[in-house]
Parts: structure tokens; sequence; C-alpha cells
């Protein structure tokens, strides 16, 4: 499976600090790690993701299909993705049908309600 390319777009907000100019958020969402998308897919999203050298990474949700047991080998990249302000989650609905908290902390990401 191919994994899609990422898309830049540029955000212009009155009044931010300058310290923010060229500063970039990769958001990632919907990766839904499962036994189609297995772990070598989540591998290559992960290593792209990484070479784009962003500031933060949000992910926005439907990370995996399936609990922390069957799909641990398949979620295990995620937890290296990188980023100076870290990386940022936020769950979907898929998430709350497995076992949520166990996968974000699998995945070391920062959860926010």
């Amino acid at each position: 499976m191919v994994v899609p390319k990422p898309r830049q777009i540029e955000v212009s907000i009155a009044g931010l600090p300058a310290a923010f100019d060229g500063y970039r958020v990769l958001q990632l969402t919907d990766i839904h790690a499962s036994r189609l998308l297995t772990g070598d897919w989540v591998r290559r999203v992960v290593d792209e993701s990484n070479a784009l050298t962003p500031d933060l990474i949000v992910i926005t949700g439907d990370l995996i299909d399936g609990s922390v047991e069957a799909r641990r080998d398949d979620a295990r990249p995620l937890a290296d993705l990188r980023a100076p302000d870290g990386v940022v989650a936020i769950t979907g609905n898929h998430e709350y049908y497995a076992q949520y908290r166990a996968w974000m902390q699998a995945c070391g990401a920062a959860m926010r309600r």
C-alpha cells in the first residue's frame, strides 16, 4: 500500500509571535494500523513523517483498528515519531473501541482531551 503524499499548507495568523514564523506542524490522521495497514506500512509513514522534520506532530485520531494485543506490532513504529516540541494526539472513534489509553501510552504520545 502506498503512503499518501503530504500536502503543505501555509497558514497566516495575525498577531502570532515572530518566533513561530516558519514553525512546522505535521498532522497525521486515520492511520488505521491493522491487518491491511501493517507495521511495515506504518514504519514507512513514520520514516517519511520524521524526514519532513516538523517542529510538532499532531495525531488526530483513528491510529489503530484492533486491540493492543492484536495490533501491537503494527502500531509499534508510531513510538518512533519525533519532533522537537513533541507528539500530541487526540482520539478518534476507533481508539474508543480498542483501549485508547493503553494505545496512547504504548505510542508515547501526549494525550489531550
